[in-house]
């Protein structure tokens, strides 16, 4: 969906069309990085881990598309 969203505006579709529209409502929506954030603080044992870096494929296994993979190693980089 992601993709098609994309295409359709490269492809010079307005923003505001009732296409673009429909398609976002499907999209899921992307986490903020406040919300990753706290998600990890409460869900994620340090202890258990032998990387820090393992946090992004839990969070991304949790969230899947719903999170950007450079924001949550940004994320973990600044922990």
């Amino acid at each position: 969906m992601k993709k098609l969203e994309k295409s359709e505006l490269e492809m010079g579709d307005r923003m505001d069309s009732d296409f673009i529209r429909v398609l976002r409502e499907y999209i899921p929506q992307m986490l903020s990085r406040e919300d990753i954030e706290k998600w990890i603080q409460e869900n994620v044992d340090f202890s258990g881990l032998k990387n820090k870096m393992q946090i992004i494929g839990i969070v991304k296994k949790e969230f899947g598309e719903q999170v950007d993979g450079k924001l949550v190693s940004e994320i973990v980089k600044g922990m």
